[in-house]
């Protein structure tokens, strides 16, 4: 008897969101997709940080600290805000 062995093809899963803004990965024990979101945070209280779902970069906009006294030097602390 001849015994014919075929080859062993495994397809890692697709877990593709399409959003640039996510890492994927595949839970090997539960087969479960995990989405890790990236992490655009520059530690400036004076920023608005988001990731740019399509491209993928980080974007860092300035606050708007303007109180509309004409009286006031508006001013923000890159620290506290």
């Amino acid at each position: 008897m001849i015994l014919i062995l075929e080859p062993v093809y495994t397809l890692e899963k697709n877990c593709d969101d399409y959003n640039a803004c996510t890492q994927e990965s595949c839970d090997s024990y539960s087969g479960k997709c995990q989405y890790d979101e990236v992490d655009c945070d520059d530690y400036d209280a004076c920023t608005v940080d988001r990731c740019n779902s399509y491209s993928g970069d980080c974007e860092h906009n300035k606050k708007d600290c303007d109180d509309y006294d004409a009286c006031t030097e508006d001013s923000c602390n890159s620290y506290s805000g």
